[in-house]
């Protein structure tokens, strides 16, 4: 095992997983797996007498992420992650990235959206380009209301108008 801790993401993933993306397919899982958990404890937390806010979301599922990584990767989460630049070139600051040594492997930003009109869907979604040179970006909307497939559509929108430089190859919903 300390021998597997010791290689690289992409290494480590190449093992476990057959085919190209190996990286990529264990990073999708993490989060599947990590929303699905999110979703179970959220259930459990009274959101109606609780005022949470996409930080306090964040930490959640960071940890859930963290935990389910340390142990067999050496990989960790780090929130409120300082890296890259914000459009205005201020120094950015990430919801949340997993990293190895000190290096980023995935870089995440979150947001709360009720509405599928909402601007800062895009404002979101375009901060992730800015922020790292990570290959994997995740941009999760945590949707306050029942137009859940509709705020899907506004995002796939939105990710097939990446920001200048940028090219949209694809996206896979998780």
């Amino acid at each position: 095992l300390r021998l597997f801790m010791g290689l690289s993401p992409a290494a480590q993933a190449s093992i476990l997983v057959e085919g190209p993306l190996a990286l990529e397919q264990i990073m999708c899982g993490l989060m599947q797996d990590a929303l699905a958990a999110f979703v179970q404890v959220l259930s459990s937390l009274k959101l109606h007498k609780n005022g949470f806010d996409a930080d306090d979301y964040n930490s959640i599922l960071a940890e859930i992420a963290q935990a389910r990584v340390e142990a067999m990767f050496g990989w960790q989460a780090h929130e409120q992650s300082p890296g890259g630049v914000t459009s205005k070139g201020n120094p950015g600051r990430r919801d949340w990235v997993l990293k190895k040594g000190g290096v980023a492997i995935a870089v995440f930003e979150a947001m709360k959206a009720a509405r599928p009109s909402d601007k800062s869907i895009a404002k979101h979604f375009h901060k992730l380009f800015g922020y790292s040179q990570a290959a994997i970006l995740f941009h999760v909307t945590y949707a306050v209301n029942g137009n859940v497939g509709e705020l899907e559509e506004a995002i796939e929108d939105v990710a097939k108008s990446p920001p200048l430089g940028t090219s949209y190859i694809g996206h896979r919903p998780i």
